[in-house]
């Protein structure tokens, strides 16, 4: 598992954030796609906290992207079935 893979997974909505904020203030706007799209494989509670948490810092281009990931992540998962 790499650190990004990591990071999206951390605990706390808010670390998910701080991560994604310190990726798109160094420049690394890839790192930080790559944290949204591993965010997005998360379950549906914890997508909707690190959303709010990206919304409650005024980042919402990222939290409508990590919205748009986790709902094709789901599709996905319910065509599957």
């Amino acid at each position: 598992m790499t650190i990004l893979s990591n990071a999206a997974s951390a605990s706390r909505a808010t670390d998910v954030r701080d991560v994604i904020a310190a990726c798109r203030i160094a420049g690394l706007d890839g790192a930080a796609h790559a944290v949204l799209t591993n965010a997005g494989l998360r379950e549906p509670e914890a997508v909707l906290g690190i959303v709010g948490s990206l919304h409650e810092a005024e980042y919402y281009e990222d939290a409508a992207t990590l919205t748009r990931f986790a709902l094709e992540h789901s599709s996905r998962r319910g065509a599957s079935r």
